[in-house]
């Protein structure tokens, strides 16, 4: 799987505005912020003609890989109860061995080791 750095228009808006990296691929990209060994997930996004199968699963691997070439050991994710598409996130976050580490009327925080 061809995976990069972002370099486009987006990535540029996403560093500039929230200060946070990119990593895409052609059909998946995250947005993640690294502090110390820790690892925040802020976005994830895979085309929806590529999340019946293991792109997702495979994209992840390799995202974590890169991440932990910048240091991360520990990653975290925040799943919004409002996101439309929270069952999905959620099931992706447990596949690739998230764990819930807390859960409140408005979100649920996954974390990995």
């Amino acid at each position: 799987m061809e995976n990069w750095i972002g370099n486009t228009l987006y990535a540029e808006y996403i560093r500039e505005r929230e200060r946070a990296q990119v990593y895409e691929s052609p059909s998946a990209f995250v947005t993640f912020k690294i502090a110390g060994e820790e690892c925040l997930i802020t976005n994830l996004y895979v085309k929806p003609e590529m999340r019946r199968g293991i792109v997702g699963v495979r994209f992840m691997a390799s995202f974590k890989a890169h991440a932990m070439s910048l240091g991360a050991k520990k990653f975290f994710g925040i799943i919004r109860m409002n996101d439309a598409h929270k069952e999905r996130m959620l099931s992706l976050a447990l596949r690739v061995g998230f764990k819930i580490v807390e859960t409140d009327t408005s979100m649920i925080v996954v974390g990995k080791e």
